[in-house]
């Protein structure tokens, strides 16, 4: 995913922070049985797979080591969902009819909170930069795909990508034939409105003739 800046935040709704806080708590807890694997490095920074001598096979780990999360980070966040998960309850069962302000205002703070350990710490980012994250994980931390736009005289196409993946040529080919395909399509149906309205003149001359 782009390192720059995931697209979508933590929720600040009430309801959704309270559906958010509790699956992505569970989410980063839970043991990861399938693993996977850290290869070395060479001099040139890139992945040395015939390095087996130094790689580094994690299983039976929590989730969130795939986003190198450290245990106080992991610790804190589910902090965050027992902090809030408290003062919702309470907030559910108080003033039923007319849920007080006070409660309310807790709840925001929490969210905030939230919110600003995240900004500093980049635990979201981290999901969404690791290339050990699953596709579940950005499901489930609502991380949204890079989009990449095209204009064409019928209509846009709007493409999920990776900002860290650059399109190859094939596939930035594509894409411009698809847009030419567009654009000459408009030019022959431009033509044969005009070849009917030539048509049409020359028809009406005929007859007056």
């Amino acid at each position: 995913m782009n390192k720059e800046q995931y697209i979508n935040h933590i929720p600040t709704d009430i309801e959704e922070f309270q559906n958010y806080i509790n699956e992505t708590d569970d989410h980063q807890k839970a043991i990861d049985i399938h693993g996977f694997t850290i290869y070395p490095r060479d001099a040139k920074g890139k992945a040395d797979y015939s390095d087996k001598a130094n790689i580094i096979k994690v299983i039976n780990e929590p989730q969130c080591a795939r986003w190198d999360w450290t245990a106080a980070e992991s610790k804190e966040w589910s902090r965050f969902r027992e902090e809030y998960n408290i003062a919702y309850a309470k907030y559910n069962t108080d003033n039923k009819d007319a849920k007080d302000e006070k409660g309310k205002e807790q709840l925001e703070k929490i969210i905030n909170e939230c919110i600003v350990y995240d900004n500093h710490n980049g635990l979201v980012q981290r999901v969404s930069d690791s290339s050990q994250t699953v596709y579940i994980s950005i499901g489930i931390f609502k991380i949204k795909p890079d989009i990449l736009e095209y204009e064409t005289p019928f209509h846009r196409i709007s493409v999920s990508y990776e900002k860290l993946v650059p399109l190859g040529n094939t596939e930035k080919k594509y894409f411009e034939k698809y847009i030419q395909l567009n654009e000459l399509a408009v030019e022959i149906a431009n033509r044969i409105y005009a070849a009917r309205t030539s048509i049409k003149e020359l028809h009406r001359s005929y007859i007056a003739f």
